[in-house]
């Protein structure tokens, strides 16, 4: 009933929006609509979060949902309602990646990293961090980090590490925000002006580099989440 009453409501604003248009009515309409239906579609899906039990989300990871392909993978990779299994894991989670989810392209970067479930590889590991980072996954620039400043597939570079620091911190990094101080120190005056530099530089060229505060907000609730999937595979294993 909420729904219908707000697509209603939607609707008609959609047509206010469309009138004032004068000669554009026709324009107007459709695009008001367009905004009003995006809308009601984005408070379904605020109604209708995705299963948690694993046959469920296999179900929709199977007809190509993104979400659910990156949420399966986590199950598998904890055992939550299934039993472990860390090749299954990193299958639905190289598909969400490909699909752009931001979430599983940092862990998929991370596993060539580590040489987790597939061969250690720095190249392919950079490349899934940046395509992450450049949606704004606070983890994935804070690993970009770390990448530049071990020089693991790339040439040691501080500057461009103390970058992607910086940005991560920005985006609320708890880690990056404690060793930026820290790196900072190693760094020249003249190779901080810089960092300065490119992050105005980075920022302004790609706004979505920094996380809005409803990301944010999205982010810690992946975070729990995900603690609380962790917490409740132990509890049913020791039940």
């Amino acid at each position: 009933m909420k729904t219908k009453i707000t697509l209603l409501v939607a609707v008609l604003a959609a047509i206010v929006v469309a009138f004032t248009g004068c000669g554009e009515f026709k324009k107007g309409f459709k695009k008001g609509f367009e905004r009003s239906k995006k809308a009601v579609e984005e408070q379904k899906e605020a109604e209708n979060p995705l299963p948690k039990d694993t046959p469920s989300l296999k179900a929709l990871a199977e007809k190509g949902d993104a979400k659910a392909e990156y949420w399966l993978g986590y199950n598998y990779s904890i055992g939550f309602g299934t039993p472990k299994d860390s090749e299954e894991a990193l299958k639905w989670y190289r598909k969400a990646a490909e699909q752009g989810h931001a979430d599983a392209q940092n862990v998929l970067g991370h596993a060539y990293k580590r040489g987790k479930g597939v061969e250690q590889n720095y190249t392919e590991a950079l490349q899934w961090y940046l395509k992450s980072a450049e949606q704004g996954n606070q983890l994935a620039q804070f690993w970009l980090g770390n990448v530049f400043e071990e020089g693991q597939g790339v040439t040691r570079d501080d500057v461009t590490a103390m970058t992607w620091y910086r940005i991560a911190a920005i985006n609320k990094h708890a880690v990056a925000k404690r060793l930026n101080p820290m790196f900072e120190k190693k760094l020249t005056p003249e190779q901080l002006a810089k960092t300065d530099e490119l992050v105005k530089k980075m920022t302004k060229e790609n706004p979505k580099l920094i996380m809005t505060p409803e990301q944010l907000a999205q982010a810690h609730e992946t975070a729990m989440e995900k603690m609380r999937r962790a917490r409740d595979g132990l509890k049913g294993k020791k039940e």
